[in-house]
């Protein structure tokens, strides 16, 4: 829709065959959240959870799960939130961070199978970290401590941000280097273009991580030259939990084994269905540790 007139606009693009593709995908979507919806909901009506504690309980404040927050959530005027409202936020969480991450992923352990010394650095800082057991499991608080590997990811979103561009309305006029543009406009950010700008990152194409441990990183001299999760009141709501995700897994991976690249490098051909790809995919090799 991004680049067909008719398809970006509503009033044509409900009589394209995009439509009707959408309306089926969405239907299997929705269907899906909504019968987790109703399994909850109904779960809840069940249960008295004010009266469903036990000693052990008292005194200690309740974990409650997402979706049953926003079952038991009020608007302003203390109205609960309709199934409609409470779909868009649990579609959100469920859906928007699978094919992200996965491609943040994806092009971050190809750049350690490239990178043997980058990747040597992370290795012993999760060795530091989590010890010589690669079963042991990955608490928050070990996954914080991965500061060198917060800046492999900082650097692998830069080349490789998972979403290359992304779309916002402006709400009043604004005058950029002249030209006005009036509120109503859309204007396409792009992330991966911003990455790869000279003017924002010295040796823009050159992988190196420790460009973000310094004061005078653009990130800090600007936050708003790296915007991998966007950024301002509308930045991803899952940046956090996605960074953690990928800590979690990268960690693990390493544990277990050395990443070398593919026999056959092949020139990378990206390209963008919402998130950012390789034409054929990130191709690894994986090699078991003697340690392990």
């Amino acid at each position: 829709r991004t680049y067909q007139i008719l398809a970006r606009l509503e009033l044509t693009f409900k009589y394209t065959s995009y439509a009707q593709i959408q309306e089926k995908a969405l239907a299997v979507l929705h269907g899906y959240t909504d019968n987790v919806i109703q399994s909850r909901r109904k779960e809840l009506t069940k249960t008295d959870s004010q009266n469903d504690l036990s000693e052990n309980d008292v005194g200690q404040r309740k974990k409650v799960a997402f979706l049953d927050m926003l079952l038991q959530a009020t608007t302003t005027d203390g109205q609960p939130l309709t199934d409609l409202e409470i779909r868009e936020e649990v579609d959100t969480f469920m859906f928007e961070g699978h094919d992200t991450t996965t491609s943040a992923m994806s092009f971050l352990l190809g750049k350690l199978a490239k990178h043997p010394e980058v990747q040597k650095k992370v290795y012993d800082e999760v060795r530091n970290v989590f010890g010589d057991d690669p079963s042991k499991p990955a608490t928050l608080a070990m996954l914080n401590e991965l500061n060198y590997l917060d800046l492999v990811i900082k650097e692998t979103l830069r080349l490789y941000p998972s979403v290359p561009m992304f779309g916002r309305k402006m709400m009043e006029n604004h005058d950029i280097d002249g030209t006005i543009f009036p509120a109503g406009s859309n204007v396409i950010i792009m992330p991966y273009i911003m990455g790869r700008d000279p003017d924002y990152f010295e040796d823009p194409l050159e992988f190196r991580p420790e460009r973000f441990a310094v004061e005078t990183s653009a990130e800090k001299s600007n936050p708003y030259r790296y915007v991998p999760f966007s950024a301002g009141p509308r930045n991803c709501i899952g940046q956090k939990f996605a960074v953690a995700e990928i800590k979690s897994l990268v960690s693990k991976t390493l544990r277990h084994y050395e990443i070398l690249p593919d026999f056959c490098e092949e020139p990378e051909k990206l390209y963008s269905e919402a998130t950012l790809k390789n034409e054929k995919g990130v191709m690894l090799r994986l090699k078991k540790r003697s340690s392990v």
